[in-house]
């Protein structure tokens, strides 16, 4: 699987995908995403930004994710403690279409996506931070 930088022409696509991801939280008794969020004035600032990719796989978009290089200002003040204080990358809202869903599939984040810099590597980054919920 490949990451390529998403546009505005894609935002349908990026929807279904979020919804889809809504509805099997929901199934699978998981509370996160079931408020609204995201909606898709969060995905367009991810465009907007820069921030917002898809997933391809055989030339087919299989998923979303943002991918923030700025940091997560709430990553300050969660109740815990991290591995490193270093700069790091920071994933939110990783989506993937149910036809792929559950075959052990991830975007390469080291390998360098259509039209954007090798994630992590075009900064000083050397840690990826990504917040789950427990359930």
């Amino acid at each position: 699987m490949e990451l390529r930088t998403a546009a505005p022409e894609d935002l349908g696509k990026i929807m279904e995908l979020i919804d889809q991801a809504k509805a099997f939280l929901k199934r699978n008794g998981v509370d996160q995403w079931q408020n609204g969020y995201p909606d898709q004035t969060c995905i367009e600032e991810d465009i907007r930004k820069g921030r917002g990719y898809l997933c391809i796989l055989d030339h087919d978009i299989a998923g979303y994710v943002c991918i923030d290089f700025e940091g997560e200002p709430a990553y300050d003040t969660l109740d815990g403690k991290w591995l490193s204080i270093q700069p790091y990358v920071a994933v939110h809202r990783l989506a993937l279409d149910a036809s792929v869903r559950g075959r052990g599939l991830h975007p390469r984040y080291s390998k360098k996506p259509n039209g954007s810099p090798a994630l992590g590597r075009s900064t000083a980054s050397r840690w990826i931070r990504i917040t789950i919920t427990r359930s």
